[in-house]
């Protein structure tokens, strides 16, 4: 049987602790989800504005202007329940639970069974969201979550060069992919090649500043490699050591400019 709220007076507080004294500014029923919002309201997941902050529990029926009691925490009974354990989350529906991810996922308690839950909505330590669960900041946005076993992504919807910081020391222990072109280190389809770009003061976007471009299977001398924004050529051929001769110096002196400008180390003439 899986879990259903029941929003037509069933639900019961059976235990409560953190009891207050709050005014409210509109109707609610027992058990209803309620935050500040200009006033305690309905909470809902709709809008990260409608779930931020501190979530009581409706203690008592009311409507707005009236002062009920709220918990922080609460036993409530006269639900349908599934597996014991299992999360709750907040509704999209204003004041109600839900056992799947709202708009902005968050857990607010977990089953214990027999029509009982458990709910503690400001308590974060120990809770486990699931595969399609996010933990949001400020809006949907931004969030942090697990899409699949082993992998973990850190998002944010903001167009500017610094949407995500990364403070103090950081250690890797594998590689760095980047793949939307147009950070500061980017990678082709093929997730073999890769470029440092450097940001140009002045200027619209990035420029390359150095090109590495792999051959499958190919050694490490016919990779490719180019700075500043040349096209990536393979490794130079050697330049013979010169003989006591101008004409030969001169021209092993041309050949070391000329692999120089092709590598992108030298501007070309």
């Amino acid at each position: 049987m899986a879990f259903t709220d029941v929003t037509l007076g069933s639900r019961v507080i059976q235990e409560g602790l953190g009891p207050m004294k709050i005014t409210l500014s509109e109707a609610v029923k027992v058990g209803d989800m309620i935050v500040y919002n200009s006033g305690w309201v309905e909470a809902d997941a709709s809008t990260y504005a409608e779930c931020s902050g501190t979530i009581l529990i409706a203690g008592q029926p009311g409507a707005s202007g009236d002062i009920i009691t709220a918990y922080t925490k609460a036993r409530i009974s006269g639900l349908t329940t599934g597996t014991a354990g299992n999360e709750i989350y907040l509704s999209d529906t204003q004041g109600d639970y839900s056992a799947d991810a709202g708009t902005v996922v968050r857990v607010v308690g977990f089953e214990i069974g027999d029509g009982d839950i458990w709910v503690d909505p400001n308590k974060l330590a120990g809770q486990f969201l699931t595969a399609a669960g996010k933990l949001s900041f400020r809006d949907s946005g931004i969030y942090i979550n697990s899409g699949a076993d082993g992998k973990l992504t850190i998002a944010s919807d903001g167009t500017g060069a610094d949407d995500i910081t990364l403070s103090g020391s950081i250690t890797l222990d594998d590689n760095i992919l980047v793949a939307n072109g147009k950070a500061l280190i980017t990678e082709a389809a093929n997730n073999k090649d890769f470029s440092l770009n450097a940001y140009l003061t002045g200027a619209t976007g990035y420029g390359k500043m150095i090109e590495i471009q792999s051959v499958t299977g190919a050694t490490a001398a016919v990779a490719e490699m180019g700075f500043f924004g040349v096209t990536p050529v393979v490794q130079q051929t050697a330049v013979n050591q010169c003989a006591a001769s101008i004409t030969v110096v001169t021209a092993a002196i041309n050949s070391v400019l000329t692999q120089l400008q092709a590598l992108g180390l030298q501007a070309t003439t």
